[in-house]
Order: C-alpha cells, then sequence, then structure tokens
C-alpha cells in the first residue's frame, strides 16, 4: 500500500511553504499528522441546537448561537490582570463573552459588524447582557452558514491559520485517504466485537460528524485505537528486552535480603509480603525485571 500519510502537507491545494510553517508550530508535518489533529471535543458547532441569545439557559451549559459582533474591549483586573470583553448581539438580545491569556490571540482576527457563530456556557452577569465563559468564536462564513446542515469541527489554531482553511485542507486529507487506503490499526477481531467503526469512517465521523451518535462512536473507537496501540507497544518494548539478553540474578532468600527484613521495625503486612514474593521472585530471574508496584499514600510501597 502506498504510505501516502507520510508525505508533507505541502503536497495539498493552499499550503505552500509559508502556511506550512503554521501548520507546523501546531506539530502538523505529515498528512498522517493533519489526520490525527482532532477538533476540541466540546466546541463543535452543531446547528441543529442554534439559539437566540434570548433562549439561552443561563445554567453554565454548552449552547450555541450566532450574532453580530459589536466590540472587543481589553480590561485590567488585579486578580486575573489583562482580559478581553467581546459583546456580540442578535435581534433577540446581547452576550458578553471572556477571553483570558492565550485566548485573547483569537480575537486579533475579529472586527466590528462581523457575523460570527459562538459556543460556550452560559452564566448569569451583572448585566442584562448575558455572560459566556469557555467560549468559541468563529466568523460565520459558507461553511459555518446556520443554514447548512451538519456539524462542523472547531480546532486549535495559531496565528496565521483560521478555520476554515483548516477544515477545507482536513477535507482533502480525508478525500485522499478514501481514494488511496488507509491501514487499519485495530484488529478486524476486535472491530467487530466491540462494533467500533473502520478507522476512516471514524476519522470522518471525528471531523466532521454526520450526527451526534456517529461522533461518540468514532471517539470511542479512537480513543482505544489509541490505547490499544500503547499496550501493544508496551508488549513489544517488554519482548525485547526478554529476548536473548540476561540481566543479574539474586538470591531471595540470602544472608542480606534476611538481614534487612529482620531489621524492619514493623511485621510486613499479607500484601506487602505478597509483593514481595512477586518482586523477589522476578529478581532471582536472569531476565530483568519489568513491575509496576502500585498501592496508595501511605500503604507501604517504600
Amino acid at each position: 500500500m502506498d504510505v501516502w500519510w507520510t508525505e508533507p502537507v505541502t503536497v495539498l491545494k493552499g499550503i505552500g511553504k509559508k502556511r506550512a510553517e503554521a501548520f507546523e508550530r501546531l506539530e502538523i508535518h505529515t498528512l498522517g499528522d493533519l489526520l490525527n489533529y482532532y477538533p476540541r471535543t466540546d466546541s463543535y458547532i452543531d446547528f441543529s441546537h442554534l439559539k437566540t441569545i434570548r433562549e439561552l439557559a443561563v445554567d453554565g451549559s454548552q449552547q450555541i448561537f450566532r450574532g453580530e459582533l459589536m466590540n472587543v474591549t481589553d480590561r485590567y483586573s488585579p486578580r486575573v490582570r489583562q482580559y478581553s470583553v467581546v459583546l456580540v448581539r442578535d435581534d433577540t438580545g446581547y452576550a458578553e463573552l471572556y477571553f483570558f491569556g492565550a485566548q485573547r490571540y483569537y480575537l486579533r482576527h475579529l472586527k466590528p459588524g462581523m457575523a460570527v457563530v459562538v459556543t460556550g456556557r452560559v452564566k448569569p452577569g451583572r448585566s442584562a447582557a448575558k455572560v459566556v465563559s469557555e467560549a468559541t468564536i468563529t466568523p460565520q462564513d459558507e461553511e459555518t452558514d446556520a443554514s447548512s446542515p451538519g456539524i462542523l469541527p472547531v480546532y486549535s489554531l495559531t496565528e496565521s491559520l483560521t478555520q476554515q482553511q483548516l477544515r477545507t485542507v482536513v477535507k482533502q486529507a480525508l478525500a485522499l485517504a478514501a481514494e488511496k487506503g488507509l491501514p487499519e490499526t485495530v484488529p478486524a477481531s476486535l472491530l467487530q466485537r466491540y462494533r467500533f467503526p473502520d478507522r476512516l469512517t471514524a476519522l470522518r465521523n471525528i471531523h466532521f460528524p454526520a450526527s451526534a451518535a456517529a461522533f461518540r462512536e468514532a471517539r470511542r473507537r479512537l480513543v482505544y485505537e489509541e490505547l490499544f496501540l500503547l499496550q501493544c507497544g508496551l508488549m513489544l518494548n517488554r519482548e525485547h528486552n526478554y529476548d536473548g539478553r540476561s540481566g543479574v540474578n539474586h538470591d531471595r532468600d540470602g544472608a542480606l535480603v534476611k538481614q534487612v527484613l529482620h531489621n524492619l521495625p514493623f511485621q510486613l503486612t499479607v500484601a506487602q509480603k505478597q509483593a514481595w514474593q512477586d518482586i523477589s521472585g522476578d529478581m532471582e530471574d536472569v531476565k530483568p525485571m519489568n513491575r509496576l508496584l502500585q498501592g496508595d499514600v501511605g500503604s507501604g510501597k517504600t
């Protein structure tokens, strides 16, 4: 199979040398990196749940609305130092969006009069305006038009990149995956047992979910894949350590061991004795030990 996913992102339309530098700041170098650069989990734009500002429930839940950006005001307080407040309105009311620290960087591209789509947690405020925290604000364009069906991703960005640009190149990469094929990383038996979607379907639905249910299934499969590959790597590393390598074996009942155990100012618990039996058994073997000793704070691991 062609390993097309190792090619640089510059093979995609719209990514030249300068834009590739912006992708590198996100640690995206190859097409595979791009496909594995997942959207922010809590910031998808789901137009089926679009509300007016008046309809927003002031209960701290994640919600979505659109409106016109009125202004961006920089403020200062001794506790949080500098922060920014964005005022957005629609025909039914006003909302104040609060941005702190590095979040304020993304406001550079916003201008008064812009139509925007906002997701965030709505909380009560001191004024008539509704307060939105943990907000994501996206300029409304042809992709974020509320008349368009579906769910759109929202990515973490860097300077000179926009949501629309990132969505466009991700779509190109997904089209290449469909055309050239994508290797499966999870055995077919496990896909069938846990009813996981195939890898291409999972990537499509993590970037551009067909539905909320499709997103959940894609995320479930990709989380499992990450843990599965991690476990495989650990097992391979363990096999490599065992393969043809000899360590130094120790006598579990030697004089020094007996003296140390005798000099302890306490008696070992049943669990400590079992842990010692397991560890000393490993140390008696010529193969390198690979064991994790786990226990609560104060349980006597040391």
